[in-house]
């Protein structure tokens, strides 16, 4: 789009608070107005005013995302403070405490931090303003101020805690890690220690589901990752020990009866990583964070500090000095150096022959990898969700991999087991993995899809799910995502169109790890819809079964439900996932506006080609594999093999 070459003023709103007072007592003269979301472009023009969303100047939003990466891979290694840097200043016991905190402060912070700066500049390359006024964003404010320079002027914004960090520790982590210990380390299941060098499995409770054997017909409950591969394991015998880890709160308290089940589900000792912490640990733990605070301070101070955080020429301290103070009060902050002296403890009171963990890139696992490398254990990961060229955690420099001095490097697993070539082509070239580190071996979570596929029973899987005949079933797979205004966008988006839909019935799969399920049944209560299900712990495969169309934001169930051949639409409402191999691959349908969805699902109920259809199941294969039914039979003999070498 393009306007007129004179000079006028530019409103941008980013909240819709109290927005008509706002339009007709204020700005009601104002030229040209550019609303953040959908839902406040909508606002603004039964206002009976012009409005776009900022959405409209996002460019190439690959190309903003690679720019992001760039930036959180180079800002560690810039001199902050005595020409020392960032990650260098949060070494502790040989492993910086940087890379706990990287993937939250890219999420929640530099990306869209940098998509807004794109986002303006590019605004700003089409028009000069006289004026801007901002409503509801200190971060466009700041940005606008800095880079262009005209008389901008910030609206109604209240003071807001950062989304970087989880839950602040408040002054009383140490208090929060002595919770932690009496609730779950003394509460550890007793069974029989063995001291023959046993396999070490790290796992945690996002993994303990309910799931259907298809062999024997019956449900059972099951670690998703780790109970066919322990089993496997156990009757080559190999003696096995159990480290559970969970790091959200809703599940904490439920740990010790599921650990119940986990351990007779895997005839093993199952313990919470807490047992392992001391006294002593605790004590340095408070030690080191009360140096943290000190070191905070002398940043503040420090111009280097200042001059490092800048994006294309603009100072972004301002908007993000907060970001630090948070991240550094977070309890994940403090309870870092408890994570590193635990995890060399469990190593070397356990003595395993080799550890096998999931989600290599979480903080207790970091410390483990790092441990084991310095005692000579080998380590072996699972992979357990799409790689890509733009995931933060899986794209890495060279020197942050394989630099000079070890205790900077990010810490990898000595394999990591990946579900296609693809996944091992991805990390070997976007995150210079060494080329022996991944190993093709399938995803284990899909070893039961041969046997089920087989028997799998429409009627009988809709009863169970209270799913109604005669209806098109649209499955919505639930994603943890980390914006809340994309959640609220996506929501609000699904049931509207659903509730034009008399012959639809709607199956919302709430991902394992979201808590807050009551945002669903608000949104339908809002758009009156009654035709639906929420269904947390059901299985997937099912649901993508017996479904018409099947809708995610992004993520790996779209690429699962296209393996199955089943019609995909992926929602990419805030242009945010453009480097999602799913999205990428343009085979589903894409839908980025809230009135693009109606005609998407039509379009799926009407044309599936058998030529569209086997071309996404191609697709599918490629980026996760066959389900072959032997993928945990192959980590299994890594394993073995591995540890093998260890006891020779």
């Amino acid at each position: 789009m393009s306007y007129e070459d004179k000079m006028s003023k530019l409103v941008l709103i980013f909240d819709d608070f109290d927005l008509e007072s706002f339009m007709q007592e204020h700005y009601d003269d104002c030229e040209h107005i550019i609303a953040a979301n959908e839902k406040i472009k909508d606002k603004v023009l039964s206002l009976g005013r012009d409005c776009i969303t900022i959405g409209e100047f996002s460019g190439n939003p690959l190309e903003t995302t690679k720019q992001s990466i760039q930036w959180i891979k180079t800002w560690p290694d810039s001199p902050v403070l005595n020409g020392k840097s960032f990650k260098e200043l949060l070494v502790y016991n040989d492993i910086s405490i940087y890379w706990f905190l990287e993937t939250r402060l890219y999420l929640f912070r530099i990306q869209s931090l940098i998509q807004l700066v794109e986002q303006i500049k590019n605004i700003f390359s089409e028009k000069q303003y006289d004026s801007v006024i901002v409503k509801g964003s200190r971060d466009a404010y700041h940005v606008i101020k800095e880079k262009f320079k005209p008389d901008v002027e910030l609206y109604g914004v209240e003071e807001k805690g950062s989304s970087v960090s989880q839950n602040s520790h408040g002054g009383h982590g140490y208090l929060k890690l002595n919770a932690l210990k009496l609730i779950r380390g003394f509460s550890s299941l007793q069974s029989k220690t063995t001291h023959d060098r046993p396999a070490l499995i790290i796992t945690e409770l996002a993994n303990w589901r309910e799931e259907f054997d298809y062999k024997k017909r019956l449900p059972e409950k099951k670690d998703v990752i780790f109970s066919s591969i322990i089993k496997q394991l156990s009757e080559s015998s190999v003696p096995i020990r159990i480290i559970d880890f969970e790091n959200k709160s809703e599940r904490l308290f439920k740990s010790f009866s599921i650990n119940k089940q986990r351990q007779k589900n895997f005839s093993a000792k199952v313990e919470p990583w807490e047992k392992y912490v001391t006294k002593d640990i605790m004590s340095k733990t408070k030690k080191y964070n009360h140096r943290l605070e000190s070191l905070l301070s002398q940043l503040h101070e420090s111009d280097e500090f200042r001059a490092s955080l800048t994006y294309d020429g603009i100072s972004i301290y301002e908007i993000l000095k907060k970001d630090f103070d948070d991240l550094t009060h977070s309890f994940k902050t403090y309870v870092s150096p408890a994570f590193i002296d635990t995890a060399k403890r469990i190593l070397e009171e356990i003595k395993p022959s080799v550890v096998v963990m999931h989600d290599e890139y979480g903080t207790l696992q970091l410390c483990i990898i790092k441990a084991a490398s310095k005692q000579n254990i080998p380590t072996i990961a699972v992979q357990h969700g799409v790689n890509t060229e733009t995931w933060i955690s899986y794209v890495h420099n060279p020197e942050h991999v394989n630099g000079n001095n070890p205790d900077l490097n990010f810490p990898l697993p000595d394999y990591l087991c990946v579900w296609s070539d693809k996944a091992r082509s991805n990390l070997i070239k976007h995150g210079h993995f060494p080329p022996t580190v991944p190993v093709v071996t399938g995803d284990p979570k899909s070893d039961f899809l041969p046997d089920a596929i087989k028997s799998f029973d429409s009627d009988k899987i809709m009863s169970k799910a209270r799913i109604p005949p005669n209806k098109k079933i649209i499955l919505f797979a639930g994603q943890t995502l980390s914006n809340l205004e994309e959640k609220s966008i996506i929501t609000n988006s699904l049931f509207q169109t659903i509730s034009r839909m008399d012959d639809s019935f709607l199956v919302i799969k709430a991902h394992p790890n979201e808590s807050d399920l009551s945002y669903y049944e608000k949104a339908a209560k809002q758009y009156g819809v009654k035709d639906f299900v929420i269904l947390q712990s059901h299985n997937l495969y099912e649901l993508i079964f017996v479904s018409n169309v099947i809708i995610v934001p992004y993520s790996t169930v779209g690429i699962e439900a296209m393996r199955l051949r089943k019609p995909v639409i992926a929602m990419n409402m805030m242009r945010l996932h453009d480097d999602d191999p799913l999205i990428a691959s343009k085979i589903p349908i894409i839908v980025e506006k809230a009135g693009e969805l109606l005609p998407a699902i039509k379009k799926c109920l009407q044309d599936n080609t058998t030529e569209t259809l086997d071309k996404a199941e191609l697709f599918a294969q490629n980026q996760i594999g066959m389900a072959d039914g032997l993928s945990a039979q192959r980590i299994t003999k890594l394993i073995i093999d591995t540890r093998n070498k260890t006891l020779h």
